[in-house]
């Protein structure tokens, strides 16, 4: 395996610390958006308060996506990924489904540009919720 180079380490520590800082407020917005008012049983006498299932996989969808659609484009894969589902959709008996690069490009960029945007707009609505809050 060959060494990385030095931009591509400095790329790779500056997106891992973004993404340490980051994705807490995500978290504190999804968490917000799909409360779970009910605890659990962790052991015999203590309780705590867990994800909804709902925010468990809105989180992982909201992380995922957007390093998949870096990938594509860090990758330069739009061309081969168009070729890909052209031929899967071949097999298929439904209608013809041509999707070309430019739109696997731009749809990536959306979802990248969405995924970066997230974790501000997460956490804005957290604060938001948090501000509206009242015991009743």
């Amino acid at each position: 395996m060959l060494p990385l180079s030095l931009e591509r380490t400095a790329a790779l520590v500056a997106g891992t610390a973004v993404g340490a800082v980051v994705t807490p407020a995500l978290a504190s917005g999804i968490g917000s958006a799909f409360p779970r008012f009910g605890s659990v049983n962790v052991t015999n006498n203590r309780e705590a308060v867990m994800p909804s299932k709902t925010a468990f996989v809105v989180y992982t969808l909201a992380i995922i996506l957007p390093t998949v659609a870096a990938l594509v484009l860090y990758l330069e894969a739009p061309e081969t990924i168009a070729g890909l589902i052209t031929s899967v959709a071949a097999w298929t008996p439904a209608p013809d489904l041509s999707i070309s690069a430019h739109g696997i490009t731009v749809g990536a960029w959306i979802v990248l540009i969405g995924g970066l945007l997230a974790p501000v707009v997460s956490y804005r609505y957290a604060v938001e919720r948090f501000d509206w809050y009242a015991l009743e």
